[in-house]
């Protein structure tokens, strides 16, 4: 009787300490009933609420592990637990724990936030905004899920269903800065840089200047075309402060301006002067291989001492390096393992394991990678492309059902635009406002563009009125494709359609002699397209600037070669599932080759206030 006294008196001094935000002195109190009472739930739980409030992350996993072994249906327990993974890094299984919490407790409202918060991180946009819905039932002023709500709408490109819940939110929220924040960055979305460089300069006088109002100035001088600009504000920030996304920015910026062996050169001399600052390291030496620079990549890497070399970051570096030649397979794969290993849950880490799996003809062991991330990530076109890729090989009638190239690849005749008299016409201003938008002569980085040039911004907001007709035209064939893949109910691609789609992002692509597309998926999309506005006339018979679609970016035994190809003529919209592997031949003549290529998403139905 008098332990179980005792307990109690600790747990009232712990909580009382704890109260006073005395985390270090209530955890030696915590530990004292604990040791006590070790089967007691309140010593076990606030113990670890303790070690969560220290830092001391995998201390707390382990108690609240143990928390939870003894109450499995505290709601709060596994909630927090989520908590914990999550500032580990540990997304996925943080999402499993707030599933659990709100399964064991269908009226505890902060894990019904947190999941939803981290289904939007995890691009479950649909299902984060039923989770949303419950909690604004019984909170309609809860300004965090107004918050997130908007997100979720932002995450499909809804900008009047976001501002709709952040004025909402503001309006019980007025000093909030975040949601100051998210305006602007919509503002940016929607490229309206007025506004932008307004409420940029009046939120740095209120809020003053934090990383990520730094970075956002950064890319707005980006996307507005002020590289001068944005190249000076980069650098006088970098000197203030380390930052690795500027110096990624500043790095895109140089990519753009400077010939590919001038941007070697730029980088070399990068990697020597931030030989001491790691991160900026693996910034550079991701550049490189963004262009293909593979050997000087390897000759900086293999300087590194092993200090930097074993570190997780720097493990998939290598394996970044090394899976370009089929000698560096077997080190690739090794390094890859490693970082995994360390970090399961890193989506880098598995993709540059999984490719080098497929690389060395290991497909079912790739496939087992492949399933849990489909699992993780169920809306990936990225990783529903690997699956098709491991199924091409393992299982080709199910690769059939899910990669119908005759009838997931339609194309499309767009009908002339309201005051033109010919798509010809139409073209040709299509194609002058597109070569007007291409300030730049070099290929951007981390495209698929090779030889080329690609628009940093959507044309969707563009102001052109050529440019504005060419999105109005598309809306008629894009609903007739979408009722078409309506026979695809039973596959993803057609479980998805809803009442309506939004562009995720439009841009366009100029292609000069030699130009081509790598093959590649688009990751956050749902359909994608081309449209030709302008095209060689040797495509007719040479392969010229043709779309290829079904070849993997790497040869897999008995999964590679092209499934379809189709020849371009300007006037014609191709759509097709994002995850379809696709690229472009090379061109043949000295004409350039024009597309305004966009990606599309379906729309989250509208939650009335």
């Amino acid at each position: 009787m008098s332990t179980k006294l005792s307990v109690q008196q600790l747990l009232h001094q712990g909580m009382s300490l704890y109260n006073q935000k005395d985390y270090r002195r209530a955890y030696d109190v915590f530990s004292k009933a604990k040791k006590l009472a070790p089967q007691n739930f309140d010593a076990v739980y606030l113990l670890a609420v303790c070690l969560n409030q220290l830092g001391r992350l995998e201390d707390a996993k382990k108690q609240f592990l143990n928390a939870i072994q003894l109450n499995p249906s505290h709601a709060e327990a596994i909630n927090t637990l989520g908590n914990v993974l999550s500032k580990q890094g540990k997304l996925f299984s943080a999402i499993k724990m707030y599933r659990k919490s709100v399964k064991a407790n269908v009226n505890y409202l902060p894990a019904f936030l947190n999941l939803a918060q981290k289904l939007i991180v995890a691009g479950q946009h649909a299902e984060a905004q039923q989770y949303l819905r419950r909690i604004l039932e019984a909170e309609p002023n809860n300004t965090l899920a107004l918050i997130a709500m908007a997100d979720a709408y932002l995450g499909c490109n809804q900008f009047e269903d976001a501002l709709e819940y952040l004025l909402r939110a503001q309006a019980i929220s007025p000093e909030n800065a975040y949601i100051e924040f998210r305006f602007i960055q919509i503002c940016l979305s929607r490229c309206e840089f007025d506004e932008v460089e307004k409420n940029l300069s009046a939120y740095e006088k209120k809020h003053g200047l934090s990383a990520e109002v730094t970075q956002l100035k950064a890319k707005y001088y980006f996307e507005a075309g002020k590289y001068n600009e944005a190249q000076i504000f980069i650098g006088n920030c970098l000197k203030a402060y380390d930052d690795q996304i500027l110096m990624g920015l500043l790095l895109k910026l140089e990519g753009l301006k400077l010939p590919r062996p001038e941007f070697i050169n730029y980088v070399s001399k990068a990697v020597e002067t931030y030989e001491s600052k790691p991160e900026y390291l693996l910034v550079a030496l991701e550049s490189l291989i963004d262009v293909e620079a593979y050997e000087q990549a390897k000759m900086f890497f293999e300087k590194l001492p092993k200090s930097i070399t074993q570190q997780v970051e720097f493990l998939t570096l290598g394996a970044g390096i090394y899976e370009n030649w089929p000698e560096g397979w077997t080190l690739a794969s090794r390094l890859a393992q490693r970082a995994l290993d360390q970090q399961p849950e890193n989506e880098v880490i598995a993709t540059r394991l999984v490719r080098v799996l497929l690389k060395t003809a290991k497909v079912k062991k790739a496939s087992e990678i492949v399933d849990i991330w489909r699992k993780n990530l169920p809306n990936s076109q990225f990783w529903l492309a690997y699956e098709t890729t491991v199924l091409r090989v393992l299982d080709t009638e199910k690769y059939k059902q899910i990669c119908n190239y005759n009838e997931m690849v339609q194309v499309y005749e767009l009908e002339t635009p309201k005051g033109y008299a010919s798509m010809e016409s139409f073209n040709a201003d299509l194609a002058q406002a597109i070569t007007d938008l291409h300030t730049y002569e070099q290929t951007p980085l981390d495209q698929s563009v090779r030889l080329g040039t690609q628009s940093l911004r959507s044309l969707e907001f563009e102001k052109s009125p050529v440019i504005q007709k060419y999105i109005e035209a598309l809306k008629v064939p894009i609903m007739a494709y979408i009722e078409h893949l309506k026979q695809f109910d039973h596959l993803q691609l057609g479980a998805r359609i809803t009442d309506g789609f939004n562009i995720q992002g439009c841009w366009s692509v100029r292609l000069s002699a030699g130009g081509r597309h790598v093959n590649h998926i688009h990751p956050d999309g749902w359909i994608s397209s081309a449209y030709y506005v302008k095209t060689p006339k040797k495509s007719e018979i040479e392969k010229d600037g043709w779309i290829k679609f079904g070849e993997p970016p790497f040869v897999i035994e008995g999964g590679d070669g092209v499934e379809r190809w189709i020849k371009p003529k300007a006037g014609q919209l191709v759509l097709f599932p994002s995850y379809f592997w696709h690229g472009v031949s090379p061109v043949i003549s000295d004409e350039i080759r024009i597309t305004a290529p966009f990606d599309l998403v379906p729309t989250l139905p509208a939650c009335s206030l």
